[in-house]
């Protein structure tokens, strides 16, 4: 089978490998030119004279028909929100199209929109405040008037370190005042709880692979340090029928039905006692969560994604294990400004369990590609968490790269945090 990638920034790269390995013929485009070398000599780079999109998402249809013509896919794969026009335009000329579209560029990157979907879907949400573009002398207004604890969100596909958590209204303040700027943003109300992600795989008719994710946002350990959106995660399989599905992203099913988008679609959430609170979607994969999660699946990852996107049903379910990653960088990240191409990535004998990154292979070697230092993510699967740690740190241990940076303490909270769900019957 002929599989495109197209991506934004390489971050499906292992995925395309994956795809490699299980003998088909993978083809992949990054659009962003400070990804150019991500993936050379490990998966075949293609269309690096050719533009889809512009900066802001708008597709070229020559350019698309040209990358399409050149690769004849039978599958097209999208890994990221922001191209949704473009795997639109792609869809209405009959190839198969997992992940994006209009709808996913929406439900993540439009909070606002997003929380419209969970009021229409039944799903709770904590108080939120929607203030305009630039509206940030009202928000501080706001906080000092309410006197609570807030959570800052700034709408559109921003880094995640612009995502603040305060710890009263003084640092709110002052973090507004510092991020002032023309953006649209919102404040919610801050809820003490369980943080938990709960995913579904969609595949127009039903959905599949249920699962959740608890992940660890900052760079270091003890949660310290900017957020980083992922610095690893341990991933677990869960029935449709547990509350933390049908109370959460279960009930956007009948929503699902009405778009023709075709993937996975992740609800983060706060669990307490008072109920499940829908926080954000995440309508793409998840990074490191899917790496974690293909950990748990047996089947075919070709086979599955192409199952997704035309309406079939995946081949096989997730076993019962538990499963982790733990993203391994290099300096200056998370910082990539100034991400440092050629850095060597030794000790890589199982490559089952090692999903690349910012990498490349150059004279037959692996080194990092200058992307944004986020050279791979290790997975390990196992009965229990304890024994997902330890297989992943030991094949960390075994990796040589100069200047690494990863967290030592991915998983510990897991079975503390899972218990209380179980608790609260929400598993």
């Amino acid at each position: 089978m002929n599989v495109l990638f197209i991506s934004r920034y390489g971050d499906s790269l292992s995925l395309a490998k994956r795809v490699r390995d299980e003998g088909h013929r993978e083809f992949f485009y990054i659009l962003d030119q400070k990804a150019s070398s991500v993936g050379e000599g490990i998966v075949r780079r293609v269309g690096r004279e050719v533009r889809v999109a512009n900066e802001r998402g708008e597709p070229s249809p020559r350019n698309i028909l040209r990358l399409l013509r050149d690769c004849s896919p039978e599958l097209v794969v999208f890994d990221m929100v922001g191209l949704g026009k473009v795997a639109s335009h792609i869809r209405e000329m009959g190839y198969p199209v997992f992940g994006a579209g209009l709808w996913a560029d929406n439900a993540e990157l439009d909070r606002a929109y997003g929380y419209k979907l969970m009021k229409a879907a039944g799903i709770k949400t904590p108080p939120t405040y929607v203030f305009g573009k630039g509206e940030y002398e009202k928000a501080i207004e706001f906080v000092k008037r309410e006197g609570k604890r807030f959570v800052y969100k700034p709408s559109g596909n921003l880094p995640v370190g612009h995502t603040y958590v305060a710890r009263g209204v003084d640092d709110m303040v002052e973090m507004l005042r510092l991020w002032k700027s023309e953006a649209e943003f919102e404040l919610q109300e801050y809820i003490d709880g369980v943080e938990v992600s709960c995913e579904l795989w969609w595949n127009g008719f039903s959905s599949f692979l249920h699962n959740i994710t608890m992940e660890e946002k900052r760079f270091m350990e003890g949660n310290i340090g900017p957020n980083i959106g992922c610095a690893g995660n341990v991933v677990k399989a869960v029935s449709k029928k547990h509350r933390i599905v049908s109370e959460g992203v279960g009930r956007m099913e009948r929503l699902l039905r009405k778009t023709s988008y075709r993937g996975p679609l992740d609800l983060n959430s706060i669990v307490n006692e008072d109920g499940l609170f829908g926080l954000e979607f995440t309508a793409r994969f998840g990074y490191d969560a899917v790496q974690a999660l293909l950990e748990l699946y047996k089947g075919s990852l070709t086979r599955l994604l192409f199952s997704i996107a035309t309406g079939s049903s995946p081949e096989e379910e997730l076993t019962g294990d538990c499963s982790i990653a733990v993203r391994l960088s290099i300096p200056p990240y998370p910082h990539s400004d100034d991400a440092v191409k050629g850095i060597p990535i030794l000790g890589v004998e199982d490559e089952k369990h090692i999903w690349f990154g910012d990498a490349m292979k150059r004279e037959g070697k692996y080194v990092s590609a200058g992307a944004d230092g986020c050279v791979c993510s290790v997975t390990a699967r196992g009965e229990n968490v304890r024994e997902c740690r330890r297989r992943a740190y030991r094949t960390v241990s075994n990796l040589i790269i100069p200047q690494v940076q990863y967290r030592r303490d991915i998983g510990t909270r897991f079975t503390e945090d899972f218990a209380l769900l179980r608790k609260l019957q929400y598993l």
